[in-house]
């Protein structure tokens, strides 16, 4: 049982396992506090296989909320506290839960007594959660997991970041995204101590790192890419962290080498997953040279990954199989999940292109639905980022199609950068490649891009920019 793992093995022990920016959590104190909204939540009506919608404020309220689930055999739905009332409503449509609960809101719930309370044994099979994609892509879908696939990964992941008692994981990344999510798990199990803080607050994660000693630092490549360009990560010394682990985006060689020339007795470990099976590749400690040659780690023991049908030179598009590979979408079990008929594994169709080398190391190569087509060519947004991203003031660029009558899709180009003037240099690198020249268009930011809630940055939301003829926005 998966409560049972995280909490009630460990009740004995001490030290805070938890801190937030009001308090530090024991186990015993996150027990007493999560079989309290147990209690609540059954009061109101809910009761083992329903689902609950969880209001997330990164704090002590909210990982109490999703352990008391976990021990009631309840499946969460995590959602930003701030999310839209559209958005909202969408969810709350698509998963019809029982129960929908804002600590922040709801009369103080108190704490239990008791050590442990009366329910049954939850087992392995039951479903856990469903966690909505961030729609970077289209709609959100609800990916559906149940408790045994969270012990796998978890232990997947443990096993190839060797966690020590006494690290200090800062987590800046939101709950209901399932890279923050499983910082909880991954914390309680290795009975290291996860420091909260709110996401968005980029500008205090060096202060972070130094005032809690932390000493691994689990984020997006957007996010690092940003504080390395902004030089936050000079303003602190930061002698205690050790690892750097990124996935959700790629992070180019080039910025890794910049990283590591700021943080050089840090480890940074590139990774490769999807909500639809959390995480598929890590990278082993000691593979710098796998890491400088742009890799994104090797698959977790047990994961089996391969191309489809069709791959030329070693490149094509993933498929996984294994243990990882979630229940599928909420009230839609197919999708691009199936079952291999000769292993009885499920496999799952990431859309995603990548490499396979002859030790079996990930090469992430872009996502099938990240190609702009412009005058007959389909080029690769991860490409253009790449390239313009290597630009001298160039702080954090993305590249998006733009529905043009002439080339089918202009390239459009937002960047963020130290001087306006960089726009020059940008329009010289795109007009020296005949596949680029004529169809781009470039937008200067005056603030760093706009990010979805999973703390990535919202290429719909740029489109729409582009529509609405803002005036933070300028076009060449």
């Amino acid at each position: 049982m998966l409560y049972a793992a995280l909490i009630e093995e460990h009740l004995n022990e001490k030290k805070a396992v938890l801190t937030d920016r009001n308090r530090d959590y024991t186990y015993m104190q996150l027990h007493k506090k999560a079989l309290g909204i147990l209690a609540y939540m059954r009061r109101r009506g809910a009761a083992a296989g329903d689902r609950v919608l969880i209001r997330n404020y990164n704090d002590g309220d909210t990982v109490a909320a999703i352990l008391a689930c976990l021990a009631g055999g309840m499946i969460f739905v995590p959602v930003s506290g701030t999310c839209s009332e559209k958005e909202l409503s969408y969810i709350m449509a698509s998963c019809s839960p029982r129960l929908a609960l804002d600590l922040h809101r709801e009369e103080k719930v108190a704490e239990s007594e008791a050590v442990r309370d009366d329910r049954d044994k939850v087992p392995e099979s039951a479903y856990a959660y469903i966690l909505y994609t961030s729609g970077t892509e289209g709609e959100k879908k609800g990916v559906l997991a149940c408790q045994r696939q969270i012990i796998f990964c978890c232990n997947g992941i443990l096993s190839r970041l060797g966690y020590r008692e006494s690290d200090r994981v800062l987590c800046s990344l939101p709950l209901e995204f399932d890279y923050g999510l499983y910082q909880i798990f991954l914390s309680l199990l290795s009975r290291t101590r996860l420091f909260l803080i709110e996401p968005g607050m980029i500008q205090m994660i060096p202060h972070c790192l130094h005032k809690w000693g932390i000493t691994i630092f689990p984020s997006i490549p957007s996010v690092v890419n940003l504080l390395l360009k902004m030089h936050y990560l000079n303003q602190e010394q930061l002698p205690c962290l050790r690892k750097i682990t990124f996935t959700g985006e790629y992070l180019p060689v080039e910025e890794i080498k910049a990283l590591k020339a700021v943080l050089p007795a840090v480890e940074m470990i590139p990774m490769y997953g999807t909500t639809e099976c959390k995480r598929i590749a890590v990278m082993p400690e000691g593979r710098e040279d796998k890491v400088m040659a742009g890799s994104c780690g090797l698959p977790l023991d047990g994961v089996t990954v391969y191309l489809e049908e069709g791959a030329e030179h070693g490149e094509g598009k993933l498929i996984v199989e294994g243990p990882n590979v979630m229940e599928g979408y909420w009230q839609d079990k197919e999708g691009g999940f199936g079952v291999n008929p000769k292993t009885g594994m499920r496999t799952y169709r990431t859309g995603d292109l990548l490499a396979i080398d002859e030790e079996g190391f990930l090469y992430f190569r872009g996502r099938c639905n990240g190609l702009i087509k412009s005058m007959g060519h389909r080029i690769s947004e991860m490409e253009i980022e790449n390239l313009i991203g290597k630009i001298e003031g160039v702080i954090e660029c993305a590249a998006v199609g733009i529905h043009d009558t002439v080339c089918s899709e202009k390239i459009g180009i937002f960047v963020f950068a130290h001087s306006k003037e960089v726009s020059r240099f940008i329009g010289d690198v795109m007009s020296q490649n005949v596949t680029y020249r004529n169809c781009y268009c470039i937008f200067m930011m005056t603030d760093p891009l706009p990010r979805n809630s999973n703390g990535k940055i919202d290429k719909t939301k740029l489109k729409g920019l582009v529509h609405e003829r803002k005036n933070d926005i300028s076009g060449e």
